[in-house]
């Protein structure tokens, strides 16, 4: 997919502005996905999907939601999926047609993932929610999404050479070629670093440390006293599972 920066989290937007100056471009942000031979608006809107989805699965996707509607369960701890979420106020029939491929080829299995997907990703709330929006009497929901992308002038590697500079300017050292040997932690916190880099083997003290190292790549790393995390944390980090 495309490279691009946008966020919806107060501040993250400024830090990466501070950082790039007036290197970064920014650009109205427009996504898509191919369904029923239209293009759709993507984060789905709902008012857009009923016009393009054809007759025949309107009818049949209300029917099948009007029978759920009637048989549906109250939400409770056993319905927290994106699958039962969405199953339960719109039909099984419209999950399949829409919901399910769509979550499967961008999140993965949807019958373990999170209801807090569906809930924000999807602007409406049931079937008759989208009746009152499509027949004008409720306003579409505004999308939890961010409006503008941004870009480097340069291309998306800059953001890394920008980061580097101002490491560098800050007194700051940049150790490459460099291989994760053992992450020492006391108490609750990483004490020391330890790699190998040119035939070297190094060490560096710290306080604090951002790792962007796969978590079941960082937990054969990590040398910890407690006995939880040797046990636990380290057997099931090593079992995730990356898209």
């Amino acid at each position: 997919g495309p490279h691009k920066f946008y966020s919806v989290i107060p501040g993250i937007v400024d830090e990466l502005k501070e950082l790039m100056g007036e290197e970064l471009l920014m650009h109205e942000k427009r996504n898509s996905i191919f369904m029923f031979n239209s293009f759709l608006e993507y984060p789905i809107r709902m008012t857009d999907l009923i016009f393009k989805m054809g007759f025949k699965n309107i009818a049949e996707c209300g029917l099948d939601a009007l029978a759920t509607f009637f048989k549906r369960e109250k939400d409770g701890p056993t319905l927290q999926s994106y699958e039962t979420y969405l199953v339960n106020r719109f039909g099984r029939r419209l999950y399949e047609l829409v919901f399910e491929p769509l979550a499967d080829k961008v999140w993965g299995n949807p019958s373990t993932l999170s209801s807090d997907i569906a809930s924000t990703r999807i602007p409406a709330k049931s079937f008759l929610d989208v009746f009152m929006k499509v027949i004008g009497i409720r306003a579409e929901t505004e999308l939890t999404d961010a409006k503008y992308f941004y870009y480097p002038r340069r291309g998306f590697g800059r953001i890394s050479e920008r980061m580097e500079e101002e490491i560098i300017s800050h007194g700051g050292h940049i150790f490459t070629n460099a291989k994760g040997i053992r992450i020492k932690s006391t108490d609750s916190n990483i004490s020391e670093v330890q790699f190998k880099s040119n035939d070297y083997f190094e060490k560096v003290n710290c306080d604090l440390l951002i790792s962007t190292i796969p978590i079941d790549s960082l937990v054969t790393l990590l040398e910890a006293e407690n006995e939880y995390f040797r046990k636990d944390v380290r057997r099931l980090g090593v079992k995730l599972q990356y898209r």
